[in-house]
């Protein structure tokens, strides 16, 4: 089959310039009274996108359930693409490109909630372990467990490709940081034969130096709101502040983020806590 590729014209887009809000402003944030809630901001459910969603246990902590989601290859011989998202995202980030390869191409996809973020479940009060080794074997338990799921056997599995963000230069530089956690992983992977790879797909490869980034993202945890009056509007948050660009994604891929709390939403993954591996990450995707 061949896929017909369209370049579209490089938009540019100013820098967002970002400032701290008062806590007063911060804490919660809500739609003005000239906003309303509609259809276009209520959530979509991940059925739209996989076909199964299930849970694959860690081989090290016991305390450690994966949440999966899986659409197995429609094709004899398809490949298998096995997306990482970065910090701070889910796995339902990728639910449109899935839906699109799997109806292109008929391949199989498998995403899956990093530690500590979206549905994946862990003991809270580990210490934190984000290193590209920990992440790694990560991968490889869910990619296994996908396997034993689907009776893939260990001579015929399918051809594998890792697909990770990674953003260098860009000029929004929390996404350098944010993102990048998947490309880091996912070249570790391919580059040192953990998984029978095929291909590795690293997304918005730019040269440049991420180092820079660090400020950037101090700043970056500085702006969010800590809160939001319902799960609509933190997908109106997202799309308004432009860290979502497409309405749709924002619709599936926005809910995992942010746990009820209270009246409001908050924030499933504390960033912060992420703080201690920007460095590690960042040096990896330079390499």
């Amino acid at each position: 089959m061949i896929i017909k590729r369209t370049r579209l014209p490089k938009q540019i887009l100013p820098p967002p310039q970002f400032k701290p809000l008062p806590l007063h402003i911060r804490s919660v944030y809500s739609l003005s009274s000239t906003l309303t809630i509609s259809p276009i901001s209520e959530p979509l459910p991940w059925t739209n996108y996989f076909s199964q969603n299930i849970h694959v246990p860690s081989s090290k902590d016991p305390s450690l359930i994966f949440n999966v989601y899986f659409s197995p290859p429609k094709a004899p011989n398809a490949p298998v693409y096995v997306f990482h998202h970065g910090a701070g995202s889910s796995a339902l980030s990728f639910s449109l490109v899935a839906e699109q390869l799997v109806s292109s191409i008929s391949c199989g996809v498998i995403t899956f909630d990093v530690r500590h973020h979206g549905l994946t479940v862990i003991d809270e009060s580990q210490e934190w372990d984000l290193r590209l080794d920990t992440l790694a074997e990560d991968e490889i338990d869910v990619v296994k467990g996908v396997a034993a799921y689907a009776g893939w056997s260990a001579a015929h599995w399918p051809d594998i490709i890792v697909v990770g963000h990674r953003y260098l230069g860009s000029p929004y530089e929390h996404s350098i940081i944010l993102n990048s956690l998947g490309g880091a992983v996912s070249a570790h992977i391919a580059a040192n034969n953990l998984l029978p790879t095929l291909c590795l797909c690293v997304i918005d490869v730019v040269e440049g130096s991420a180092m820079d980034a660090l400020r950037g993202m101090q700043m970056y945890l500085s702006t969010r709101p800590t809160n939001f009056d319902s799960l609509e509007t933190g997908i109106r948050w997202h799309l308004q502040s432009r860290t979502v660009r497409n309405r749709e994604s924002a619709r599936v891929s926005v809910p995992p983020l942010l746990v009820s709390d209270s009246g409001h939403w908050s924030w499933r993954t504390d960033l912060g806590k992420t703080r201690p591996f920007w460095e590690g990450i960042l040096r990896h995707c330079i390499r």
